[in-house]
């Protein structure tokens, strides 16, 4: 028996309709999807600031969510703990250092010719963290206040395949070394980026507080474009890099037989 003149129509109306409905339910998942990104994001941004002003302990998943504007249910949703948050933050605040970072690296090793130690000294240290934002000096200090249980393993996770592209490309322009004794150096490296990156030099150091003596008058020179201080520093620390890595090798015996007093 044939169908009805309603029949027909209604299942010509499901068949136009159904592109439709398939269409509106694609762009309500879209923007699900959008909604939950900018969730996370947000929650991401706050905790990094809030990490980085009271540390792991000091900031609790509410404080968190409530400067953040989320419920602890979406906090639970898209991190499940703390620690996971903390983690998070981490390789959040991180990201955007590694990237630049390997992107210098790639563009040395595309240029013709071996890279100077120089040249990837600096694609690792002037990434914009000297005299730049706080958030990450400040979150850094705390992560190396956490116990070392937490802070090197979280360190290791976020930057470890960096550095080791890093000591890959340094190793063909220091081949005299050994592997152990440059990744050593380059550890010294990192330490002097990390200080200078969180605290600026003292009068202690510098010598500015000191008294000058003055100095004979001299012929009038063309003035230089002063550099800006960052700028100053990142020279500094990398001629200083560059002067431990290129050391000779240290033999084990070299120490024999020293006098320190």
């Amino acid at each position: 028996m044939g169908k009805s003149l309603v029949e027909k129509s209604l299942v010509e109306k499901s068949l136009v309709d159904e592109p439709l409905v398939i269409k509106a339910s694609a762009g309500a998942g879209k923007k699900r999807r959008a909604d939950s990104s900018l969730t996370r994001e947000k929650i991401l941004v706050t905790s990094v600031r809030l990490f980085s002003e009271s540390g792991f302990d000091g900031a609790s998943m509410r404080a968190i969510a409530d400067v953040a504007g989320v419920n602890l249910a979406s906090m639970n949703y898209h991190f499940g703990s703390k620690v996971q948050l903390f983690e998070a933050a981490i390789e959040y605040s991180a990201a955007p250092i590694n990237a630049r970072r390997i992107r210098q690296l790639d563009a040395l090793e595309a240029a013709q010719g071996l890279p100077t130690v120089a040249q990837l000294v600096r694609a690792f240290v002037d990434v914009d963290i000297i005299g730049g934002d706080l958030a990450w000096p400040q979150l850094s200090a705390r992560i190396l206040a956490e116990p070392s249980n937490l802070s090197e393993r979280l360190l290791e996770r976020a930057f470890s395949p960096t550095v080791q592209r890093f000591l890959q490309a340094l190793q063909c322009s220091l081949p005299h070394l050994d592997p152990a004794q440059l990744g050593l150096r380059f550890y010294f490296v990192v330490g002097a980026m990390l200080h200078l990156v969180r605290f600026s030099p003292s009068p202690m150091f510098t010598g500015a507080a000191l008294p000058k003596e003055p100095k004979e008058p001299k012929e009038p020179k063309e003035p230089k474009e002063p550099k800006e201080p960052k700028e100053q520093r990142i020279d500094e620390l990398v001629n200083f890099a560059v002067a431990g890595l290129c050391q000779a090798p240290i033999k084990n015996n070299s120490r024999k037989g020293d006098r320190t007093g």
